[in-house]
Order: C-alpha cells, then sequence, then structure tokens
C-alpha cells in the first residue's frame, strides 16, 4: 500500500519515507504474533533486565538489553504527514497474509 502510494504521489519525489505499523512492539510480542500467524507455539522465556544485562555484559553485548526489552520503534511521522499515509492492516493481520501467501509459492522452501 505504501509503495503504491508512492508511486503516484508527487509530495514523495526525491523523499526518504520511514513505513511501519501503527504500534511499536518488542521483540518478544513480535515473536509470539509471528506465531500466532503461522498456528505454532512458542516459548518465550521471560528474563529479568539485571539478568538479562548480566548475562549480555559477559559476552560483549550489554548495550543489546534496551533492543531486546524495548518496544522497537520507527517513527513513520514523515510518510503520515507528507502522504496522508496510514498502514491499511493491523501487523497482524499482514504477518496472517504474508505467511499465507509464503507457504503457496512456489519459491518458498
Amino acid at each position: 500500500d505504501f509503495l503504491l502510494r508512492t508511486s503516484v504521489c508527487p509530495e514523495a519525489v526525491g523523499q526518504t519515507l520511514l513505513v511501519a505499523d501503527n504500534e511499536p512492539v518488542t521483540v518478544g510480542e513480535f515473536v509470539r504474533a509471528i506465531a500466532v500467524a503461522a498456528h505454532r507455539s512458542t516459548r518465550v522465556i521471560s528474563v529479568p533486565n539485571p539478568l538479562l544485562r548480566l548475562a549480555l555484559a559477559a559476552i560483549g553485548k550489554g548495550a543489546d538489553v534496551a533492543r531486546l526489552t524495548q518496544p522497537f520503534e520507527i517513527r513513520a511521522v514523515e510518510a503520515r504527514t507528507r502522504l496522508g499515509w496510514v498502514p491499511p492492516h493491523s501487523m497482524h493481520d499482514e504477518l496472517a497474509w504474508t505467511l499465507r501467501v509464503a507457504v503457496r509459492s512456489p519459491w518458498s522452501a
């Protein structure tokens, strides 16, 4: 939908625009949403932040705690204001559609 909008909207010419869903999600929420869309069960283990920070620091990845625990947010304000674009479907609906299409695809493994 976004690509179609940018292809016909003169305000998009020469612009670098970010696209994002309406709601920010954490890595765990995204993994759960993929599992639901795929009709699979998942086990996401909650690890207290201090323990996660300690474990990641031990392997030199201490700065990654926020990336794993905080919602992933892309600020798509420019696309929304300049083009008047909003995602026509929820992340959950799009994941389900993507998985249905991928399963039917002759190129899927």
